[in-house]
């Protein structure tokens, strides 16, 4: 749970400041149109919005492919040597991170269930 706490924090605030964006007199077409979103895009405020948007995309993406790859068998040297650089693309781009690891990543793997990693 304690994983979500990030998605969940951007999460609330892009919902509060989109609902404010769509229920505002002055624009609420703008959302509804590439042209209108380019307008919106113009304001400071409103660019902080669709970066918490990608933020929270990006989280939920690289849980996802993490989660996904230990439910598939990646080792810790597997996590050092892949699975890192794959978190980071699809953290800086994330459909084509996403891409990477479903296509290339994803078919190394095992299937053998989550990894015992010992501590200590």
């Amino acid at each position: 749970m304690l994983t979500l706490l990030p998605p969940i924090i951007h999460a609330v605030i892009y919902t509060i400041g989109i609902a404010s964006v769509v229920i505002s007199k002055d624009r609420p077409e703008a959302v509804m149109t590439f042209e209108g979103i380019l307008a919106l895009f113009k304001e400071t405020h409103l660019v902080y919005l669709g970066w918490v948007h990608y933020c929270f995309s990006d989280v939920l993406l690289g849980r996802w492919i993490l989660g996904d790859a230990l439910a598939h068998g990646a080792t810790l040297e597997f996590h050092v040597m892949v699975m890192i650089p794959v978190l980071v693309l699809a953290m800086m781009l994330s459909p084509a991170g996403w891409l990477v690891y479903v296509a290339l990543v994803r078919p190394l793997l095992t299937g053998k269930g989550t990894t015992k990693i010992k501590s200590g």
